[in-house]
């Protein structure tokens, strides 16, 4: 195991309630509902949103136009490492942290040990889709107590929730899962999920645990007297010191550099000002989970 794996190793299991977290997790994903994939915490030439992954096309979940999500290169704490791009859908909140929405999955109540009684295949409810004001790719659980022999596969909507009178438990975890459409393909091979969204049936991916605070994705462009030109350099991405998984989302900056051996010999955040490179806020957050090697 690399240094990269073991931070994130680490870092996933740094507190009971991460522990907690991702022993449910596990659970959800054996059973088809969440699916864990091999995401850390879970191309083209040219590093940026959207460089190879047309994240454009995502914007509408129903497009019948395929898209593939392919693996990229980045360097985090020195080391190689490599990640998915699901775009700038998720926004922030006014106090800097990643925007969340609710998900509701369908449980039997809970087992002997307190893990969830999952009922296989069962569709997801959610509420927002791409586009709305208050859409965030990073959903906060909610499970849904279904008795034994209640018919819950009618439920097509947070409406029909609300008039089941069905009681619903905070699970406790945030789960990466943006909204793509059912063509949609990773290349790591990672399963489309379906929910309800106001009775119509959508799809996303599920990349796993990820926390709300942001980190870093420091990008590479030429200085220049016109517009600065990309390099085909791979982004340096910080994680921040948190307790539990590891953040999936990242606030995106642009790092101006003379040439490309300059760009290069940024290993670490450190070396940023090192280089004296000039450094600009682009006021966007991507959702880019690191992938475990």
């Amino acid at each position: 195991m690399g240094r990269f794996d073991t931070l994130i190793a680490a870092v996933s299991g740094s507190t009971l309630v991460a522990f907690v977290g991702l022993v449910v997790y596990a659970v959800l994903a054996a059973v088809g509902v969440l699916n864990s994939g091999e995401v850390s915490g879970a191309g083209a030439a040219g590093y940026g949103t959207g460089a190879v992954n047309a994240v454009g096309d995502v914007a509408d979940p129903t497009s019948p136009v395929p898209v593939a999500y392919e693996r990229q290169d980045a360097t985090v704490a020195g080391e190689p490492a490599s990640y998915l791009d699901f775009g700038t859908h998720t926004p922030l909140t006014e106090d800097g942290a990643v925007a969340i929405a609710p998900i509701w999955v369908f449980i039997h109540g809970f087992d002997e040990t307190g893990a969830p009684r999952m009922i296989p295949d069962h569709p997801t409810v959610l509420d927002t889709i791409v586009g709305s004001a208050d859409y965030s790719d990073l959903w906060d659980v909610q499970f849904v107590l279904v008795p034994e022999g209640f018919d819950s596969r009618a439920i097509r909507s947070l409406e029909d929730l609300d008039a089941s009178d069905l009681e619903t438990i905070p699970a406790g975890m945030l789960v990466n899962c943006p909204l793509v459409p059912e063509s949609a393909t990773t290349s790591e091979g990672h399963p489309i999920r379906s929910g309800w969204y106001r009775g119509e049936l959508v799809h996303y991916f599920d990349l796993g645990m990820s926390s709300a605070e942001p980190g870093a994705v420091y990008e590479f462009v030429l200085a220049g007297d016109s517009t600065p030109a990309p390099l085909s350099v791979p982004p340096l991405v910080v994680l921040p010191e948190t307790e539990g998984p590891p953040t999936q989302f990242f606030r995106r900056y642009e790092v101006e550099v003379s040439d490309e051996p300059a760009a290069r010999a940024i290993r670490l955040s450190a070396d940023l000002d090192t280089v004296g490179a000039w450094v600009r806020a682009t006021g966007e957050l991507v959702n880019r989970p690191l992938l475990a090697d």
